[in-house]
């Protein structure tokens, strides 16, 4: 795999939006890799470096 980068700025609002979007069921694990297509750019590889939890009706988990 060939690591490139870009001074392209990237709209992180939006970017977010995409991201759950995308994998909204999908449980990751810190060290994983995935792609991540955004907009019209070109395919993002993307690395889970932190996560943090949340309980609640938004991911689907009874009230506690």
């Amino acid at each position: 795999m060939v690591d490139s980068t870009t001074t392209e700025p990237f709209d992180t609002d939006k970017m977010a939006l995409e991201f759950v979007n995308q994998f909204p069921q999908q449980a990751f694990t810190v060290g994983q890799e995935l792609v991540f297509s955004f907009m019209e750019k070109k395919v993002l590889t993307v690395a889970v470096r932190e996560l943090e939890g949340c309980i609640g009706r938004r991911v689907g988990l009874a009230r506690l």
